[in-house]
């Protein structure tokens, strides 16, 4: 996948701009606060439909503006697509393709895939585990049939049986409670057993592009720590469902002090590990950025094998804090790809010749 032009309204610090793009190695420069990072995150936007950066549409708007626009021209698989995504304060997003507006379940992530890499994704690494159940969710929407239903209708779930916890109404409505445990476990057994099935497709990926990346230095890993269950190996998705539920059932109490659900896959946590030990703990600044960008080239590998379309990859200033070894290897990696459009400040620090360059300048 490709795209040839965007063009923006009022979106972040561009009150109005197009930009076409060639196919291949495309290199955005320009001194820092032009906009380069902005540029990147429209065109995720523009493509995916929701934000790397941020999960609220209104800090996307340029200030003192009430809506946004961003409409994307491309390629998929041979065949051009056009989409606009409008933004309105009280109103909302809105989503054309080719002119039609979506509906609510046509807005899916991963339509028109990309991949984005960016200074923050250390965070996968050292943040809190929802940063983690993140990143798992939005690749098992777009490789895992039914995966984004389920998982909504578990939140709903998770919703309605932590009001009832909070409220501390169970006395009067012990049956609702007991049918909605029984439900919770029985969707969160899916969604623990995708993310099972998905991480242990995954492994070799990140392994794969961590070695290569680091030249054999160590070896990268990662484990799914349940919140109630810390071996899956070799589980069914009913005997998760069933150990899901007895959990619930003998920590009804204690949840009841808390006023939440304490178990389950909207609790659960993404190990890494480096040479076995946690990346987040013992692994230097420039280890964890190796850890994160291995996995974004990991999903970007997952997302060609499994929905046989290869991704756009968005890349933030991603050269600068490598070596030109690691450079040279990377700049392999990425050659492989429809597309790949790198954002840095110096096209110096690069060590390819690119396809294009767009030089962002201050407007006079």
């Amino acid at each position: 996948m490709y795209i040839t032009h965007i063009e923006l309204y009022q979106y972040r610090n561009a009150q109005q701009i197009h930009y076409a793009f060639s196919e291949g190695l495309v290199v955005v420069s320009g001194n820092n606060g032009l906009g380069k990072t902005n540029l990147l995150e429209s065109i995720f936007v523009g493509c995916m439909n929701f934000s790397p950066r941020t999960r609220k549409e209104k800090d996307q708007v340029l200030w003192g503006q009430k809506e946004f626009s961003i409409k994307i021209r491309g390629s998929l698989n041979q065949e051009s697509f056009e989409q606009l995504f409008i933004w309105k304060e009280g109103t909302g997003r809105e989503i054309r393709n080719a002119g039609v507006t979506l509906k609510v379940q046509d807005k899916l992530p991963g339509k028109f895939p990309c991949v984005w890499f960016g200074p923050d994704d250390i965070t996968l690494i050292t943040g809190g585990p929802v940063l983690r159940r993140r990143f798992l969710d939005v690749l098992l929407a777009q490789t895992t049939l039914g995966y984004l239903e389920i998982h909504r209708e578990y939140q709903q779930i998770l919703k309605q049986r932590n009001f009832l916890l909070k409220e501390g109404s169970l006395q009067s409505s012990q049956e609702t409670f007991h049918i909605l445990s029984e439900q919770l476990a029985e969707k969160g057994a899916f969604l623990i057993k995708a993310r099972l099935e998905f991480c242990k497709e995954f492994l070799p990926w990140i392994g794969l592009f961590y070695n290569k990346i680091s030249q054999g230095k160590d070896s990268f890993h990662l484990k799914y720590q349940g919140s109630f269950k810390t071996d899956f190996e070799g589980a069914s998705k009913e005997s998760i469902q069933q150990a899901f539920f007895e959990i619930l059932t003998k920590n009804q109490s204690e949840e009841e002090k808390n006023g939440q659900t304490l178990y389950g896959p909207h609790r659960d946590n993404l190990l890494f590990l480096l040479a076995g030990r946690p990346a987040s703990q013992f692994g230097s600044q420039g280890q964890k950025r190796l850890c994160a960008l291995s996995l974004r080239l990991a999903e970007a590998a997952c997302l060609k094998l499994k929905k046989n379309v290869v991704p756009l990859l968005l890349l933030d200033d991603v050269f600068a804090e490598l070596d030109p070894t690691r450079r040279l290897v990377l700049s392999d990696c990425i050659k492989e790809y429809e597309q790949a459009i790198i954002a840095t400040p110096w096209e110096a620090d690069l060590s390819f010749v690119p396809h294009q360059s767009l030089s962002l300048k201050r407007p006079d």
